[in-house]
């Protein structure tokens, strides 16, 4: 990968913020529908991305984190979404704690 966007790129990942190691326990469910045509231009796109923390609550401290302002294995970050040039998000709902 060369970090390139193609015309027709969307990519779904995590930006860890909180000071643990979760990220491999953290699974992304990304369920799309297509409102338009593929081969129209621009795509209406409607989905649900879900992200599940897997962890089983007894992963040693340096994995799940030591912080004492949010509960052990409490995973704190950021979905990340990239988009190919010129797309843009018209509306973003949600997120419950994790």
């Amino acid at each position: 990968m060369a970090g390139d966007l193609a015309s027709n790129s969307l990519a779904f990942g995590v930006s860890n913020n909180g000071g643990n190691k979760l990220d491999s326990f953290l699974h992304i469910d990304v369920d799309l529908n297509d409102a338009a045509s593929r081969e129209a231009s621009p795509w209406d796109i409607a989905g649900t991305v879900t992200v599940t923390n897997t962890a089983t609550g007894h992963e040693p401290d340096y994995v799940a984190g030591q912080v004492a302002s949010r509960p052990r294995g409490e995973y704190q970050g950021f979905l990340v979404v990239n988009m190919s040039p010129g797309a843009h998000v018209a509306d973003l709902t949600g997120a419950t704690g994790m």
